[in-house]
């Protein structure tokens, strides 16, 4: 997660969601998504949400926006 902060809460949520095996790949796969995003490259990853916050919030299943691919 690109965000250092708050591990120890995040860990606290993270025990809280007793995620299985599939729920731990679609959020590893959002996150990775999320990663190239609008929101999360904008202002140096000013918006990315602490770690407590995307597991507290289920951010995975946020909608974000991407840049069109240049070659498009």
């Amino acid at each position: 997660y690109p965000r250092k902060v708050g591990k120890k809460e995040a860990y606290r949520i993270w025990q809280k969601l007793k995620p299985e095996s599939d729920l731990i790949s679609k959020i590893l796969k959002a996150i990775e998504k999320a990663k190239t995003s609008v929101e999360w490259s904008k202002n140096s990853g000013q918006f990315i949400p602490h770690p407590s916050t995307y597991l507290n919030q289920h951010r995975w299943e946020d909608e974000l926006t991407y840049k069109k691919d240049w070659r498009e």
